[in-house]
């Protein structure tokens, strides 16, 4: 083989060699990049996921707003009424499995831990 000729296949070889390098970074980078994208879904996915949670806990707060008002409205209705106490007994009744106010076992055992 002619100098000349073994000059050029040894540099296209280097060349070859080289774009194969470039080749292998370039490969890294793509599965890097597609790691990264995959996190990304995965964050979004956890973010939508959190987003719908918060949603449902405010449509439950205002729900339980709603009724609030309306058992602080029917209350005012019963003094304003002066219905009997047997009413307002019902409705506190009513307020404590709501979980609104506490049992008169838990009220005595908080004055019980204070004296």
């Amino acid at each position: 083989m002619s100098e000349k000729l073994e000059e050029k296949y040894k540099y296209m070889c280097k060349l070859a060699e080289d774009l194969t390098v470039k080749l292998h970074m370039a490969s890294e980078k793509i599965m890097a990049l597609e790691a990264e994208k995959l996190q990304l879904h995965i964050d979004l996915n956890t973010v939508e996921d959190s987003n719908v949670d918060v949603q449902v806990q405010i449509t439950e707060i205002h729900r339980e707003r709603e009724l609030l008002k309306d058992y602080v409205d029917n209350m005012c209705g019963m003094i304003e009424a002066e219905t009997p106490l047997k009413e307002h007994d019902r409705w506190l009744k009513d307020c404590r499995k709501m979980g609104w106010y506490p049992d008169k076992n838990t009220i005595d055992a908080e004055f019980e831990e204070e004296e």
